[in-house]
């Protein structure tokens, strides 16, 4: 009959493997926030390049409406589904969907059904508001 020997430190394994099975739990855990934060960044900045892009819709239109001394019509819709505030001079334009703004023949004239009142004045500038941020721009051509 044979008896076998225990070594003292028997656990030391089960130790080891339940450490380095933590540090790679953290470390995934580290990396998959850093990779979902990125995806968030990365939808934040296209936003951003279609409020500036808005911008400068709303801007040529004006222009074009001022110096060809036409009426132009322009349509704009929501952001990746948000919807955005447009202010310029002492207005406000809510779009939550598909939205006309007619740019009349002296160009800075502004019709839509959906102007309203801000209680700022903008001056010069235009701003486009989503979320909790905004992008905003100095206007070569002055609007009522």
């Amino acid at each position: 009959m044979k008896v076998y020997k225990f070594k003292k430190n028997k656990g030391q394994i089960a130790y080891d493997f339940l450490i380095a099975m933590l540090l790679i739990i953290i470390t995934f855990s580290i990396i998959g926030n850093i990779v979902i934060n990125t995806a968030n960044e990365f939808k934040r900045s296209e936003i951003v390049s279609s409020a500036d892009a808005i911008l400068n819709i709303f801007e040529n239109t004006a222009i074009v409406a001022y110096n060809e001394d036409i009426v132009l019509d322009s349509s704009f819709d929501r952001i990746y589904g948000k919807n955005y505030d447009i202010y310029y001079a002492n207005k406000v334009i809510h779009i939550t969907g598909k939205t006309n703004i007619t740019f009349y023949k002296n160009g800075t004239k502004i019709m839509t059904k959906n102007a309203v009142s801000s209680g700022l004045d903008m001056g010069n500038s235009l701003k486009v508001v989503v979320d909790d941020f905004y992008v905003s721009k100095e206007l070569n051509v002055e609007m009522a």
